[in-house]
């Protein structure tokens, strides 16, 4: 599984299941991140 770390200014759009961006698939090969990084559990 590919995990990225996205930044809000990217998002166009979100409606709780899919995630529409406003950058091209190209671009957003910076924001891969490690399969843990930036991954926590919430208390």
């Amino acid at each position: 599984m590919t995990h990225y770390r996205i930044p809000k200014h990217i998002v166009e759009y979100f409606d709780g299941h899919e995630v529409v961006l406003n950058i091209t698939y190209l671009k957003m090969e910076r924001f891969k991140g490690g399969a843990a990084e930036g991954f926590r559990e919430i208390r």
